[in-house]
């Protein structure tokens, strides 16, 4: 998407520092709401369960993602924010060169230093998911998001002139893609074998945002309750740690099955109140 934005743009080249800090904003658009609201609430909790009052101040950094640059621990983050934060701080290094250097850093830069980096963290900590380094994994997957992009556009550029079996194998290939890191994370292979699979879901997105896979062909997703899902998700992905921790204090000593399934549903409906409240005090906002 950022690939997307900046190829859109027909004065790339001028006033790159006020174009980073406009693409910065609109990132941050859909996000804030949900951030500050959640971590509101979290600093809310740390107060009334009395917490030393350095807890409380520790907590201030997260407001402004400064725990994944090193101002603070991780732990103090919403669970799922450091990946936010990472990607955040990321795109304000990429976006610039992006934006004045767009057919090199699409055609070469991304694709060579993302495999670089994604080979570099693999052969120094034997994974590439979930690693020590996660600024250097956030910037691999920067830059393949952005090869993607690139392997899209030429994609287009010559699907006419592919044949039926050709055809037939890419309208499979993102299915076979997603079942097989799906039943990765499901197994006990060999952590050695993350990069190979990062990159072959890398290569089956490329298929579905070109629409040609089977499911993308149906329409199928293609419908309003969807959409309003997508909606949904940014609230639901953020209050995910408060929910399931305060589920699991609750229901401390329960079945394993019966927590779970607590956290699942009270995880999905907190997530759409709190959607409903933020888009209510946006719309009265916006009416004002």
């Amino acid at each position: 998407y950022m690939a997307s934005s900046v190829e859109r743009m027909s004065d790339r080249g001028e006033d790159t520092i006020n174009q980073t800090w406009k693409f910065l904003r609109r990132k941050l658009r859909s996000i804030l709401p949900y951030h500050l609201l959640f971590n509101l609430i979290m600093w809310g909790i740390t107060i009334v369960r009395r917490y030393p009052l350095e807890d409380c101040l520790q907590r201030i950094s997260c407001f402004f993602f400064l725990p994944v640059v090193g101002f603070n621990e991780g732990e103090w983050m919403l669970g799922v924010e450091w990946y936010i934060g990472y990607m955040l701080f990321v795109m304000l290094l990429v976006f610039p060169l992006l934006y004045r250097f767009f057919p090199f850093v699409t055609g070469y830069l991304a694709p060579v230093a993302s495999v670089c980096l994604y080979g570099y963290i693999a052969i120094t900590h034997h994974r590439v998911m979930n690693s020590s380094f996660r600024m250097i994994e956030s910037f691999a997957g920067i830059l393949l998001g952005i090869t993607v992009y690139t392997c899209v556009k030429y994609l287009k550029s010559r699907k006419e002139e592919l044949n039926g079996l050709t055809r037939f194998i890419i309208r499979i290939y993102p299915l076979i893609s997603v079942a097989l890191s799906i039943g990765y994370m499901n197994t006990f292979l060999p952590t050695a074998l993350q990069p190979l699979l990062i990159l072959f879901l890398a290569s089956g997105l490329v298929i579905t945002f070109e629409q040609e896979g089977i499911v993308s062909r149906t329409g199928l997703l293609n419908c309003r309750p969807v959409y309003w899902m997508g909606r949904v998700s940014v609230s639901v992905y953020l209050i995910q740690n408060i929910t399931r921790l305060t589920v699991k204090k609750l229901l401390n000593g329960q079945p394993v099955v019966l927590v779970f399934t607590a956290e699942f549903f009270v995880t999905i409906l907190c997530g759409v109140i709190a959607y409903g409240i933020v888009q209510r005090i946006t719309a009265q906002k916006n009416g004002q």
